[in-house]
This record gives C-alpha cells, structure tokens and sequence, in this order.
C-alpha cells in the first residue's frame, strides 16, 4: 500500500473513530459502531476488524483482516467509485461490488452506499435507467359528457388492404376508422391511397352522415396535416357570407397527439385491431374487388357498433347490453325535437300532441339509452380502468435526458434537454414535452420515451 493511501486511511480513521485509536482497542463500549467488529490496531497502525479466518493460509492479510472505513467519508465513496468502474466496469450489481470491497475493506454501511454509488454512476444510467412516468389520469371530460354521434372524434389510417381494381390488377387501398370518443362507435370509409384528397373525401362523406362532429382527434401523419390545414384554408375562403357565420360555431378543430406517443390517441387506437381481426378472417387469402370490399366493411361496421360495451347478463328475462348502436340512433339530438316541459304553460295548448301519455313515452325511451349510459357503462369504466398506485417520475424544465432511438443500444440514444412543458402545465400532471437535442433541432415527445439521467437543480 502506498505511503499517501496509507496516511489518509488513518487520518480518515482519526477523525471518525478517535475514541477506539486512543484507548488501543483495549475497551471498546458496547454502543460503540466498532463494537461488533472486534477491532484492532494492526502492525502498520491502521484500525482493523478480526474476523473468523485468522487461520486461513490461502487468504492475504488483508482478506483475513480488512481494514475499517466509515460510510459517510469521501475517501470510502471514491474507493467503493473506483471498483465500480475500474474493476466491476459497470457490471455485477451490489453483489459484485461488494466481493471485491471486501477483499481489502469493511466499510460500515457497505451495502447502502454500493446502492448510492451505482444509481449515481452516469454510464449506468444510460443503460438501466428508467423512462419518465406518471399515475393514470383520469379520463377526459370529453368521453363522459352527453354528446351527439361523433361530436368528438378520433381518426386513423389502417391497412394496406389489396383489391382488384376493373382491369383486375391488384392494388392497395387503405382504410379510415372514425372513432366516436363516447359511444364507441365506429365509422369506415375506404380509399385508394392515404393522400390529402382521399381524406378530404372520405371526411365529407363522414360529416354529410354525422353533421355534428365538432372535434377530431388523430396522429400526425403527413395526410392527416395537410387534410387540418386544407379544411382551415376551405373555411377562409367561403364567399356566401351567411354559410361563412353558420360555419363559424361549426368549425371543425382538428387536434394532432404529441409524436411518436400512440397511447396519448388510445380511444380510437384500440379498435383499429377490431377492424383488422375479422377482416383478415373474412378475406383470408381472398384479394376481393373495390366494391365488395366495401360492402365487407359495411358489415365489419355494423358488426363493431353492434358489439356490448356493458355486462351481458347471464338472465333471460335481463336487460340486454348497451351497445353504440344503441346510443347512436336513441340519441335524443339536434335533429329530433327538443325536450319540453310536462305541463302546458297555457290551458288551450292541454289538447296538443306533445303533451300526450304516447308523446312522453317514446321520448322516454330515447332517453333509456343514455341513462343507461351513465349508469352501467361509465361505472363499469371506473373498474375497468384501475390506477395502479405507480412511483410518478415527471420531468421538470431542464432535465437532460436520454431520447428513446430504434438502435437497441443506449449508447448511440442522442442525449436532450426539457426545455418546456406542453401548455407550461404542471410537472405532475404533463405528459408530453418539448426537447432539444445536442444538434439544435427541437420535437414534441411523450416523457414516456425519456430516460433521465440528470435532473436539473433548483433555484
């Protein structure tokens, strides 16, 4: 052992175990950290600790007698450092770590500061860090509040699906899921490619059978953007100046998820499989025509919408399941009339039809489906979506993080800096942020694909 390791090994014991070095070791208190250890002042004057292989002839001096260090010194943090890395090279955990200390040391706490050191260490955090979470939030108001069909919407592109087109050549076509965020219900429009002008057509057709979609929500595919920015323009440029007025509380607001975060859109997300599924069953190896492909996803749709979104009850004389096609045309909207009250304001209107026992009662059976609804289906989301008690690891402005690549290996993930926080809400409740990269360029992304690594340091 060199002259300048072994003077301050000593000096470190000086200062923390001064009692034990003065009094030779002869009485050492029972309350004493060093009590337990039977220490001893060895040959070269450094505070050892016996321990039951005094006889042992393979082992070193060291090994047979190691030498005591307090956890709470630098010197013991360095050395615990320097096996980590030098030694260990980043591997072997707490168990590897500590095997090798204790060929020469005990440090007191050995174990607890060997957990500090590798959380600490800035290579391991890039390889087994942990990516940056919250708890479960609670579901949105807008896939609770009583709303006409597809008043908000989620939209997505799934395929390829292969046709055959009049010359009997075989081509892709693709389709597009509307997504009804409250009923669940489902709306399919086919289209030859996943251009701008396919999505402002399937759109149309969508809007001339829904007339009340007032918001859609989709990823960020290229189509999807241009489709937002061609409606915004279609929308400047109305000349009828009382279609423009009409059209001014009816605006369509397209809303894009952060990138690369399909959860953030899981509404509309989860049916796309609900579609595939029964298609690929339907055609198998089959490459039908255009129009019977249409006519098969009529069939899929109806089949989706049809589908139970409550209990089945197991009674025959129960109540059958709600279903989305239940609420979809029981729902009492803007096209049918609206709801009045039960007693005439004024006595000559007693006779009108409104008033009648017929009247009220086929307008309480629109209504059945809806409070149904709220009843049944809604408490059966608060089961079904259980939050799970999880650690929550936000991010705050100025973190550095790793970016989550394709490459399997975190070495080559690029490094990022948070550098605000999307609608500048709270950490604890934000669940997508914007970075910047060692080169410059700035993106949206989910904290789900962050890796933190260094936290920045309050004011």
């Amino acid at each position: 052992m060199s002259t300048a390791r072994l003077s301050l090994i000593k000096l470190i014991q000086q200062e923390y175990f001064p009692e034990e070095i003065n009094s030779d070791n002869i009485r050492v208190r029972p309350k004493s950290i060093l009590y337990q250890f039977n220490p001893f002042k060895g040959d070269d004057g450094l505070l050892r600790c016996r321990t039951r292989l005094e006889f042992a002839p393979e082992l070193s001096q060291e090994q047979k007698f190691p030498i005591i260090l307090p956890a709470d010194c630098n010197l013991s943090r360095l050395i615990v450092r320097y096996i980590h890395e030098k030694k260990c090279l980043h591997s072997g955990g707490v168990s590897g770590l500590l095997h090798i200390l204790r060929e020469e040391f005990l440090i007191i706490h050995a174990r607890k500061l060997a957990r500090q050191v590798i959380s600490s260490c800035a290579t391991c955090k890039i390889f087994h860090g942990q990516a940056a979470s919250l708890p479960m939030a609670p579901l949105p108001a807008f896939r609770l509040e009583t709303a006409p069909p597809f008043y908000h919407t989620g939209c997505d592109f799934a395929g390829p699906i292969k046709y055959k087109n009049d010359s009997g050549e075989k081509a892709k076509s693709y389709i597009l899921l509307f997504v009804c965020a409250v009923t669940r219900a489902v709306h399919l429009e086919l289209t030859t490619d996943m251009s701008t002008s396919e999505v402002l057509g399937a759109l149309q057709k969508f809007v001339n059978r829904y007339p009340s979609v007032t918001t859609i929500t989709s990823d960020n595919g290229l189509s999807f953007q241009r489709t937002a920015k061609e409606l915004k323009l279609l929308y400047d440029h109305i000349i009828n100046g009382e279609i423009k007025k009409w059209l001014a509380d009816k605006f369509i607001r397209w809303n894009f998820i952060t990138p690369n975060s399909p959860s953030h859109g899981g509404f509309y997300e989860r049916l796309v499989q609900s579609v595939k599924r029964p298609l690929r069953k339907v055609l198998g190896t089959s490459v039908p025509h255009f129009r019977d492909l249409e006519v098969i996803l009529s069939n899929i749709e109806l089949m989706i919408n049809k589908r139970p979104i409550t209990a089945v009850a197991s009674g025959l004389d129960s109540t059958e399941a709600l279903s989305p096609m239940d609420l979809l045309h029981g729902y009492r909207g803007d096209t049918f009339f609206p709801q009045h009250a039960a007693n005439p304001m004024r006595t000559k209107d007693s006779d009108k039809i409104i008033f009648s026992r017929r009247w009220t009662y086929q307008q309480r059976i629109l209504n059945s489906f809806w409070k149904r609804f709220h009843r049944e289906y809604l408490s059966y989301l608060r089961s079904a979506h259980n939050r799970l008690p999880i650690p929550a690891r936000p991010l705050k402005i100025g973190d550095i993080c790793l970016l989550e690549d394709s490459n399997a290996n975190r070495a080559y993930w690029p490094l990022c800096k948070v550098i605000a926080l999307k609608n500048e809400s709270a950490p604890e409740k934000s669940k997508s942020c914007t970075i910047k990269t060692a080169t410059g360029q700035i993106f949206n992304r989910p904290i789900t694909k962050l890796f933190p690594i260094e936290h920045s340091q309050p004011n």
